[in-house]
């Protein structure tokens, strides 16, 4: 069976947001740049571009410790949820990269909080839209009614997947995950 067969029943995708639909990475590098040029001048003068592979390197690093985090808490989410998971995670990140000192509680907030100004892919506004003519939509991340900060877990955690089949009224076969990467997707395929 093609994957255009196996889709043909379904009705309702549940979508990753995080590098499916939007660009975190260019976004939260441009920020780090625009911030460090505040709290680590020298440092931004030195490599002016967010392309730069210091920047790369530091939000993918900061990305890659709450994924790692995200797979081991599994039903144990920080109390204040992903903003305070991630405020965690740049602390410790920041003390590794000798840095702290330089940045005060305001930068870090600040850094923190552009998580949630996310811009999409270029093609992510135009594929939603035709995607939409055929299935109802329902974001598996951080929308009100189904996210890891109101369920109390991050995915792969079968809950993730369980909670978006609950929402959706429908029988399992009549879901489908849209995400860009292979974990979440096998771990959506095995609810």
């Amino acid at each position: 069976m093609s994957d255009v067969e196996n889709l043909r029943d379904v009705e309702w995708l549940f979508f990753d947001v995080f590098g499916t639909v939007v660009d975190w990475k260019s976004h939260i590098s441009q920020s780090m740049l625009r911030i460090a040029g505040r709290v680590e001048p020298k440092l931004a003068e030195k490599h002016p571009d967010s392309q730069d592979a210091v920047w790369q390197d530091r939000v993918q690093q900061w990305r890659n410790e709450f994924m790692s985090q995200a797979k081991t808490k599994q039903g144990k989410r920080e109390k204040g949820g992903m903003d305070e998971g991630h405020r965690l995670l740049l602390d410790k990140l920041l003390e590794e990269w000798k840095v702290s000192q330089a940045w005060d509680d305001k930068a870090r907030d600040e850094l923190v909080k552009e998580w949630h100004k996310l811009q999409g892919w270029s093609d992510s506004a135009e594929g939603l839209k035709r995607l939409h003519e055929r299935f109802i939509f329902q974001e598996a991340h951080s929308s009100p009614a189904h996210s890891g900060d109101s369920i109390g877990t991050y995915k792969p955690d079968p809950a993730m997947y369980q909670q978006a089949i609950r929402l959706s009224r429908l029988p399992p076969s009549k879901v489908a995950m849209v995400a860009a990467h292979g974990y979440d997707l096998d771990a959506a395929k095995s609810q």
